[in-house]
């Protein structure tokens, strides 16, 4: 069963990208498998203004964590209610 309109987001925006991830190994997760959002582009932004710190624990390899759980299912992002910090 797809995702529904109440938790899809479509797809992302023109030259940005979504990935979701394993939420201990950061690898790529298959369509379907939740997993923490991922993402990078032209218009994510690049770092927290005078914090270094908060920035370095908000990205990884370039891609900002959103800090939430979701999933991608036909090229369409659906994500939980759920923030990372919360999910087991």
């Amino acid at each position: 069963m797809g995702p529904s309109k109440s938790t899809s987001h479509g797809k992302p925006a023109y030259l940005n990208e979504i990935v979701v991830t394993d939420l201990v190994t950061h690898k790529p997760l298959a369509p379907n498998v939740r997993g923490e959002v991922m993402c990078r582009g032209a218009v994510v932004f690049d770092g927290y203004w005078n914090n270094a710190d908060a920035t370095s624990a908000a990205f990884r390899d370039g891609w900002f964590s959103t800090g939430n759980i979701g999933y991608l299912a036909a090229a369409i992002l659906a994500t939980l209610s759920v923030p990372r910090r919360l999910y087991s």
